[in-house]
């Protein structure tokens, strides 16, 4: 064997592996989308529609998770979802997961949306028992640093 041949199957050996281990899916994905009347199919065909006249209003985050085969079955599954708002508010949706993959939609429309002025940032997390599976960060998420108030500084 010369060592031309022997560059070559090194070289195989080398972009079999990185497609194989390089092309991995991500287990845990969120995406954001904004909703108006824009969203609606009739707007766009300029269909008659009485949605058009009062149309949804908000933001919805699409969570969507897939756990790969390679890791097993899983028990105990679920997904938290950490939500900040613009009106300094919180919220923690907590989701019990039955199938390895799957998609959890939460929507703030209309009058909360307002209310809550909409989602500032939010962090997803798909958890197995004690353990989490993966992670998913707006790019704006940090964790607060919260700190007690002396009480006899409360009234001042």
């Amino acid at each position: 064997m010369n060592t031309n041949s022997l560059v070559n199957i090194r070289a195989y050996c080398f972009l079999s592996l990185f497609l194989f281990f390089g092309c991995t899916r991500q287990i845990l994905t969120v995406q954001t989308e904004f909703l108006s009347h824009e969203n609606l199919a009739s707007y766009h065909v300029r269909t008659p529609d009485p949605r058009l006249w009062n149309p949804p209003i908000g933001q919805r985050l699409l969570v969507n998770w897939h756990i790969p085969v390679h890791l097993g079955k899983m028990s105990d599954l679920k997904l938290s979802l950490k939500l900040r708002f613009y009106d300094h508010t919180e919220k923690t949706e907590l989701i019990e997961i039955i199938k390895p993959t799957g998609i959890y939609i939460y929507s703030l429309l209309n009058e909360e949306y307002c209310e809550k002025k909409g989602i500032l940032t939010y962090k997803a997390q798909l958890w197995s028992g004690n353990h989490i599976l993966d992670e998913w960060r707006h790019q704006l998420w940090v964790e607060l640093i919260t700190l007690k108030q002396d009480p006899s500084c409360a009234d001042k």
